[in-house]
């Protein structure tokens, strides 16, 4: 009898703490059970995603301690960082309003643009050849709120994270994927280059993953992968440990016939395969409303984002498409739009210095405002920023800060500051 009671006490025991286990999302091998004994761990477990609890569980029990602080020092980060966006929220009210006010200019917490609109660009780069001040003075310019932004060319990633820190809430510090190791297929070389930024805990979100990058006669790398190469798969298994949206680069209209067939069968499989994580498809994949329209009533975590989609890069040599007739969406686009008014998240991708220039930015940027303000404000609001909010779990704009319609700022902040080349030298 004695006997029987203590074998039903350690069963009810171990019963308690697989069910324990079985509630944080993963299960505890017995050997976890130091882990399960201290409270302080068990409670980092339960707020760690299913990929890190898992990941740490699968660690010696020598290196869990090292894992744990590395954790806490990541968390501690990201803390402070959006303790800073929320604070440069308060202090970005004066820069972007000029110090003489009268009744009729926009004052901190009117509605100086249409439905108090403004915009983040969700992806856009810097070379060497743009400063930061001519960034921000094009964002001030433009009500653009926010940029996640990655470094390009010879630019250094620590030069990205200093101007984060330079301006906290308004530049949002993005992990470059392309570069030398990438394109070579060069998994060690990559990984030198993707996992500092990375472990700097410093970083929001991670930048476009080319699959498929036309040259357009050589004058860009071309890029062709599979789904299932360990680069793309390497790359997918950060973007979900960091929580950020995974950005696939493929020009469909720059393939042709079973090259087409596959890459998007091969999507298909991806996104279904991944279900709970969210992608999306950076310059509308150079679809038409058409296939964009079948691609997301199959695939719940798809999103569009549509930078290169207007009419200023009809002109060159890749087949972009436009969304635009004269100055507002063309029909089927705006019916997309409402019909999946979460799905779209608006871009430049300005990816040379030239893109920088005050006439090509602000040209395009008045064209956007024309036709997003012609939305329901729903509508509108979600794709100028609430859908990349969501995506990249960032503040709203606090109804103290002003933004500027690209007419409005002409007036009230005078000319764009800073420099870009204008040069046309290319290289991705």
């Amino acid at each position: 009898m004695i006997h029987s009671n203590i074998f039903n006490a350690s069963f009810l025991k171990f019963l308690c703490a697989l069910l324990g286990a079985v509630l944080l999302g993963t299960v505890l091998l017995p050997t976890d059970s130091a882990a399960q004994r201290n409270p302080k761990v068990q409670a980092l477990l339960e707020k760690m995603s299913q990929q890190e609890r898992q990941k740490f569980l699968a660690l010696p029990r020598n290196e869990r301690r090292q894992f744990i602080r590395n954790y806490q020092a990541k968390q501690a980060k990201r803390k402070e960082l959006d303790t800073r966006g929320d604070q440069s929220e308060r202090e970005l009210a004066t820069p972007l309003v000029t110090s003489s006010k009268s009744a009729a200019e926009p004052q901190p917490g009117s509605n100086s643009t249409p439905n108090d609109l403004y915009f983040i660009d969700a992806h856009s780069q810097m070379d060497p050849n743009v400063d930061i001040e001519r960034i921000i003075s094009l964002m001030n310019h433009s009500g653009i709120y926010r940029t996640l932004l990655s470094n390009h060319m010879g630019r250094p990633w620590t030069d990205i994270n200093e101007y984060a820190k330079q301006f906290p809430g308004r530049i949002i510090p993005t992990v470059r994927v392309k570069g030398r190791g990438y394109f070579l297929n060069d998994m060690g070389r990559y990984l030198e280059q993707l996992l500092p930024p990375i472990e700097s805990g410093n970083f929001r979100a991670l930048a476009e993953v080319h699959l498929w990058h036309d040259s357009d006669g050589g004058k860009y790398t071309e890029v062709k992968y599979s789904f299932d190469d360990p680069i793309i798969q390497r790359t997918l298994k950060e973007a979900k440990s960091g929580g950020w949206p995974f950005i696939i680069h493929i020009e469909f209209n720059s393939l042709e016939g079973n090259d087409y067939q596959n890459y998007m069968e091969d999507l298909g499989h991806f996104l279904k395969a991944n279900p709970d994580h969210p992608f999306i498809l950076i310059h509308m994949a150079q679809l038409e409303a058409e296939p964009v329209a079948k691609l997301l009533a199959a695939h719940s975590n798809l999103h569009f984002m549509t930078s290169h989609a207007s009419p200023s890069y009809q002109r060159g040599g890749k087949p972009f498409i436009n969304m635009f007739e004269d100055d507002s969406l063309k029909q089927g686009w705006k019916a997309l739009i409402a019909r999946y008014p979460d799905r779209f998240v608006f871009a430049l991708d300005n990816v040379f210095s030239f893109f920088w220039t005050p006439d090509r930015f602000l040209t395009k940027m008045r064209l956007w405002w024309k036709a997003i303000a012609e939305l329901p404000p729903k509508q509108a609001h979600l794709l100028a920023h609430g859908n990349a909010e969501r995506l990249w779990k960032l503040p709203p704009k606090s109804s103290s800060v002003v933004v500027f319609t690209p007419d409005q700022a002409e007036k009230h902040l005078g000319s764009v500051k800073g420099n870009a080349s204008t040069s046309r030298r290319r290289r991705r």
